[in-house]
């Protein structure tokens, strides 16, 4: 699944030929709605030279289920970018790996279990990118998660394990948590 063509989103894609190479296994299957299919021909075409090469396999949709899991791409306030409303029996999670500046607080993704999204600007936050106190505790604010995880930590921010730890406990009514490698989940 990808969310949108940029870089840091799509820039890994040669796992494929690491996955498939030198294997007799099946292709991957690599989950796109038309608009992204269209983005990536465009923008990062390399994807489709590994379908040639039988190292994946493009499926174009906008939701599937796989077993009892249910993944829709739901599409954020912006011209290239989708988050995931992924489903279970009765929990809901939201995976919105970038721009959630631009994810809407509607009926359907509200009261999720777990909210995931990216962590936005620290400091003096730009106007149409998101930041981390001026759009994200707010979204929070709205959609009501039970907990929210931050992902996309990047080190510019120069904060270390214990300033997250501590904006944690500043935002604790949130119940907000910060990604780590190695992080498990339970929902």
């Amino acid at each position: 699944f990808y969310s949108h063509w940029h870089p840091d989103h799509t820039a890994g894609l040669r796992i494929l030929e690491t996955l498939k190479a030198n294997k007799n296994e099946k292709p991957v299957n690599v989950y796109l709605t038309k608009n992204l299919k269209e983005d990536l021909k465009k923008k990062r075409p390399a994807i489709f030279y590994f379908e040639s090469l039988d190292y994946c396999k493009i499926k174009t949709l906008n939701k599937i289920k796989i077993n009892n899991i249910n993944i829709e791409y739901v599409k954020l306030n912006n011209d290239f970018a989708y988050c995931f409303l992924i489903t279970e029996n009765k929990k809901k999670v939201i995976y919105c790996p970038c721009h959630s500046i631009d994810l809407i607080a509607n009926k359907k993704l509200m009261n999720p279990d777990l909210l995931i999204i990216n962590i936005g600007y620290f400091g003096k936050e730009k106007r149409n990118v998101t930041g981390f106190e001026k759009d994200n505790l707010p979204l929070i604010k709205k959609l009501k998660p039970k907990t929210s995880v931050f992902t996309h930590i990047e080190e510019i921010w120069n904060k270390n394990y214990d300033d997250y730890c501590k904006l944690e406990e500043k935002y604790k009514d949130l119940n907000i948590k910060f990604a780590f490698d190695g992080l498990t989940i339970k929902v």
